[in-house]
């Protein structure tokens, strides 16, 4: 299973000055799908917590989440499902060959969607150990196996989940997408002045980052000035939570679309998360193995990095900082490794999601308040100074390439 990353949520609150201006590339006017295509048509209010689609499993309402970089769908160990009826061999992030088993469907409806119908066999799996420290849950994954389904299209200006029974008029530029032997999709970016790359289509990635760059294809954009490195956050990884840096990138291009300064962490994949994807409509239509891509208002919405120095997660209702970066906004007002994170910016913290937290810290401002809680009753005040938004990225931590504290 690709992982799934949780250090931060998708920019979608701060304006924030335009870093390209390309004519061709501006927002576009909004087409209407035809409603005869429309099979069902879903909200999404918390574009943070990923995409999430309700679906009634045995009678529950439940929340189960839209992922393109799993191969196959998969259940809570918490619900029932039927007999094995099959099993499959893939790929771990490793490289490593597992076998997994299949399991019947349990009854389960998404809108008028038969899921039993649309996925005959599932993974049964321990999902509440995923996403702990984002402070929410969900109870299954609907994977590339029901992207074959279903013509999707995803919104981020409504922004809406919309269920196709084809592939709509005017809905973008077509790009052909490969599938790797266990279904999942990928597109060629072109990151290295004409060298092509496949970066796998994550819509279950939920970052302020563009998406994960692997360390091979990164080392020549350092050598050659075109990418440098502006700071470290946290990531899952099959050996729990690690920091590991982030690069930005001068210029990736995908067809006639141009994006400038894009920032990626270093990842055992190439990936493209829902930050790079909130640039457009997205229209995927997996079982012809094409995506179509339309420019929208986020377009010119650039990625900020974290300039406090902080590093975050959320546990047991509390924001936890995890990591400090030497010399950063952050140490210099003496916030620690363990301290809680009670008020940022005049906002109490326990009232707020980890990336409404998250992006307080990459906010365009100078002096960000912060109120912290240190061991059994201390409690203080401190005033981070930011500085200008583009300014000179922080020194590394030399913990960022070591595994942090669980």
């Amino acid at each position: 299973m690709q992982k799934r990353t949780v250090a931060a949520g998708l920019i979608v609150a701060f304006a924030v000055p335009a870093l390209i201006g390309a004519t061709p590339q501006t927002a576009e006017r909004k087409s209407v799908v035809d409603p005869k295509l429309v099979i069902e048509r879903f909200a999404v209010p918390e574009l943070a917590h990923g995409l999430l689609l309700p679906v009634e499993v045995n009678g529950r309402p439940l929340q189960f989440l839209l992922s393109s970089s799993d191969g196959t769908s998969s259940v809570d160990e918490s619900i029932g499902v039927g007999s094995i009826t099959s099993q499959k061999t893939i790929e771990d992030e490793r490289g490593t060959q597992l076998r997994i088993y299949l399991h019947d469907m349990p009854r389960a409806t998404i809108g008028k969607i038969d899921l039993q119908q649309d996925l005959p066999g599932v993974q049964r799996q321990v999902l509440k150990f995923e996403y702990p420290s984002a402070g929410y849950k969900y109870y299954g994954v609907l994977g590339c196996d029901f992207f074959r389904q279903h013509v999707v299209q995803i919104d981020f200006d409504e922004p809406e989940i919309l269920l196709l029974a084809d592939t709509p008029h005017d809905c973008g530029t077509p790009f052909a997408l490969r599938c790797d032997s266990a279904g999942v999709a990928s597109i060629r970016l072109d990151i290295a002045s004409g060298q092509a790359e496949d970066f796998i289509i994550n819509t279950a990635n939920v970052t302020f980052e563009s998406g994960g760059i692997r360390e091979e294809l990164l080392r020549p954009l350092l050598e050659q000035g075109r990418a440098r490195q502006v700071g470290a956050t946290i990531a899952e990884t099959v050996d729990g939570h690690a920091l590991t840096g982030v690069y930005q990138v001068d210029h990736v291009a995908l067809g006639r679309f141009d994006i400038r300064d894009a920032m990626f962490r270093v990842s055992s994949k190439n990936s493209l998360s829902l930050k790079f994807l909130s640039r457009f409509r997205v229209t995927i239509d997996l079982a012809k193995q094409r995506i179509y891509l339309k420019p929208g208002k986020q377009f010119e919405q650039a990625d900020l990095y974290n300039r406090s120095g902080l590093s975050l997660r959320w546990h047991e209702g509390q924001t936890v900082v995890v990591d400090v970066q030497p010399f950063s906004p952050a140490s210099e007002a003496d916030v620690r490794r363990g301290d809680i994170l009670l008020n940022v910016g005049g906002v109490d913290t326990s009232e707020v999601s980890l990336h409404a937290v998250q992006a307080m810290v990459r906010a365009n401002t100078d002096l960000l308040p912060v109120v912290v809680h240190r061991g059994a009753s201390e409690e203080l005040e401190a005033v981070l100074h930011l500085g200008p938004a583009m300014a000179e990225p922080l020194p590394i931590s030399a913990s960022a390439s070591q595994q942090a504290a669980r």
